[in-house]
């Protein structure tokens, strides 16, 4: 087969650029330098991995705050009970193992009625990785006997670093229902009898 001078510069050429770049990349390695795959779609050097997750857990409703112990049962028109939910922060968030925080965070508890916004309410806490907490409100003189909405809120502002991505910051809110039973008709009925007995008249 001929070959002309042209295409035989042409091969010629490219064997250097090969010789070329193989001992650049030697050299490199040799020098201890981390080639810069930033340009080339990579990325360059991967982030450290991080699992930082604030996660809003269980809610409980207690109807009888005053007694021992979680009394899980619906609570009595206009009886005051308490709600009751716990919280988990998860993930090593620093680089070189050392735990940083604690980070400020603001929890909202907020109640409706047949879409009606009857109770709301939001305050301050603060929180640092591996912490597991609990956290309540009371709910002074109860509510009305009906059915009810209510969502718990951790994280409201944000402030609290997360980097599992938006799905899993949806486990910072709860949504749950709940019922306020009526008061026994037993419980009424004495106290209809105790407001009708007349006044004790002291005897002499």
């Amino acid at each position: 087969m001929c070959v002309n001078k042209m295409q035989q510069r042409m091969v010629r050429d490219f064997r250097f650029s090969r010789v070329t770049m193989v001992a650049a990349l030697s050299a490199a390695l040799l020098t201890g330098c981390t080639p810069d795959a930033s340009g080339l779609g990579g990325g360059g050097t991967p982030p450290d991995p991080c699992s930082r997750n604030f996660d809003l857990g269980s809610t409980n409703i207690d109807s009888d705050p005053d007694s021992a112990g979680l009394q899980m049962e619906d609570p009595l028109a206009n009886h005051t009970f308490r709600v009751y939910w716990s919280y988990l922060y998860i993930g090593n968030h620093d680089w070189e193992g050392i735990h940083v925080g604690p980070y400020p965070f603001v929890t909202r508890v907020r109640i409706w009625d047949n879409g009606e916004l009857v109770f709301e309410v939001e305050f301050d806490g603060e929180v640092k990785p591996g912490d597991f907490e609990s956290d309540s409100i009371l709910i002074e003189g109860g509510l009305p006997a009906g059915d009810y909405d209510a969502q718990i809120a951790i994280d409201t502002e944000g402030t609290v670093p997360e980097c599992d991505g938006l799905p899993n910051a949806l486990d910072n809110v709860r949504d749950f229902t709940f019922s306020v039973q009526p008061q026994p008709i037993d419980d009424l009925q004495d106290a209809v009898n105790e407001a009708r007995e007349p006044a004790q008249v002291p005897s002499f």
